[in-house]
């Protein structure tokens, strides 16, 4: 990491009173992308309260706080079996913090692993996975 990274806020006014805001929506994306580079993790869990929590984005697997400097990630994961739950943890941690912070210059507070499931081989033919994949976000470019 560089000590010289900037602190922006998430709604950041610069001199000209131009604002930039980056939706929730926006580091869902990044989180779960950047969770399912992790290997060993099955999908995002998607529980039978992500209707009560939609609006936190729990029911894609990642909850939201974030202050005008920093911001705080919950993610919810289901892992393989067979695989170190602590390490998988760890490097869900540390991918989603790296991402974030690469991509929006945003200070990331914590981020908070909880493991929900473990997929054994039976359960994986009952259990769809909640993963998105960079294969699967269509890239538009920005014409100048």
């Amino acid at each position: 990491m560089s000590d010289n990274k900037e602190n922006l806020s998430i709604e950041e006014k610069n001199e000209s009173t131009n604002n930039v805001a980056i939706s929730d929506d926006v580091f869902t994306l990044i989180a779960n992308i950047a969770t399912g580079k992790v290997e060993g993790v099955y999908g995002m869990h998607v529980g039978a309260l992500s209707n009560i929590f939609s609006r936190n984005n729990y029911s894609k697997g990642v909850k939201i706080e974030k202050t005008d400097d920093d911001i705080t990630l919950d993610i919810y994961i289901d892992v393989k079996y067979g695989y170190n739950v602590t390490k998988v943890a760890t490097e869900v941690q540390e991918s989603v913090k790296n991402e974030i912070e690469g991509m929006t210059d945003l200070i990331v507070n914590s981020v908070n692993v909880h493991v929900e499931d473990i997929i054994t081989e039976k359960k994986k033919n009952e259990v769809e996975p909640e993963v998105i994949e960079e294969k699967d976000i269509e890239i538009i470019e920005k014409e100048d």
